[in-house]
């Protein structure tokens, strides 16, 4: 490849009878000084060779009114009028696409439909089309119409490393402002930080007040009758009655707190007044007799007796607590048995 002073990257729009040169993906003013003023720009339709007096970014002041055909997005040359550094910057750049360091040569640029535009393109046009990730890259094999070669990817280094993202650090932040998250660390290897807004402070909550109430003979139930110790609005459904979900508004649709009914205790005592000789007397049952010195005393039934004498039947009866007999002997054995033990003194 022979080495030329000509500068033809990108595409380039003029209008006839205008100074201005508007350009597309030119990198005239990249800082690198491969267009200057005093070189000459042309387009491969009309020629050219007009004077450039100054190059800004994608844009370039001719000398003079463009005498040509107005030209869109069209492939041009820039001549570059040599001095020593600008021929070292020319080939560097040339070298560095030898090298396959550097961008490939386009001819023009635009969009995928703009393809067609240059479809009657001598062999070897190049055209990037722009509206793809990443670009694609259109080569003419030949000079018949539309024979295009590609696309290939432009501009498309190597695959990377895979990145290594791990979590970092939660933050709580403070409440109304909002969410925030930040990456660290170094390629392929990777930390996401996490700020989140701690909530608003809510309302301190209400606590039922309940009574129990009756519900006929074996239930009982529990009824709302207020609300204690929140804050804001009180909540409702006071006088309603706890059900298995929730409230309910009629007490035969709520839940029973009252237990089931226990074991039957032991029969209370039953004071019957004087002993009576053929009366029955049942357990627990007192009565008052005379002790053994003829002082009224009472004395409890120990199980269901008929016309036993307390003072007389050990295993029918028993002296009521805190109730004292008067000691005595048994008497004689020669005692008729029908005669009632006095207990008085041996004869």
């Amino acid at each position: 490849m022979a080495l030329q002073n000509w500068y033809a990257f990108g595409s380039a729009s003029v209008s006839n009878g205008s100074t201005t040169v508007t350009g597309h993906n030119t990198g005239w003013g990249d800082g690198t000084g491969a267009v200057r003023a005093g070189d000459r720009f042309g387009t491969h339709v009309a020629g050219g060779g007009v004077r450039i007096v100054s190059v800004a970014d994608e844009e370039l002041t001719l000398a003079y009114p463009w005498w040509g055909a107005t030209q869109v997005d069209a492939a041009y040359e820039i001549e570059i009028v040599p001095d020593r550094s600008r021929v070292q910057e020319t080939s560097r750049r040339l070298l560095e696409i030898l090298s396959g360091r550097g961008f490939f040569r386009y001819d023009a640029a635009g969009e995928t439909a703009d393809l067609s535009d240059y479809d009657n393109r001598a062999r070897g046009f190049a055209f990037l089309d722009t509206s793809t990730d990443p670009m694609r890259l259109y080569v003419k094999q030949s000079d018949a119409v539309g024979d295009w070669g590609g696309p290939v990817a432009y501009a498309t280094g190597p695959t990377g490393p895979a990145p290594n993202l791990s979590a970092g650090t939660t933050t709580t932040g403070a409440p109304g402002t909002n969410a925030s998250a930040s990456i660290t660390g170094v390629n392929p290897n990777y930390t996401a930080n996490f700020t989140i807004p701690r909530g608003d402070q809510g309302f301190k909550g209400w606590a039922p007040v309940f009574s129990v109430v009756p519900d006929g003979v074996t239930r009982s139930v529990l009824q709302l009758d207020d609300w204690t110790g929140g804050e804001g609005t009180k909540p409702g459904n006071i006088g309603d009655y706890l059900g298995p979900t929730g409230f309910v508004g009629a007490i035969g649709d709520a839940v029973s707190v009252q237990g089931e009914i226990g074991p039957m205790g032991p029969a209370s005592l039953s004071y019957q007044g004087v002993w009576q000789v053929g009366e029955t007397y049942n357990i627990n049952d007192i009565v008052q007799d005379d002790d053994l010195a003829d002082a009224p005393a009472l004395w409890i039934a120990l199980r269901e007796t008929t016309g036993d004498k307390p003072r007389d039947s050990a295993e029918d009866w028993a002296l009521f607590p805190a109730t004292f007999s008067t000691a005595a002997d048994y008497g004689l054995t020669t005692d008729a048995v029908t005669e009632t033990r006095d207990y008085g003194v041996a004869e």
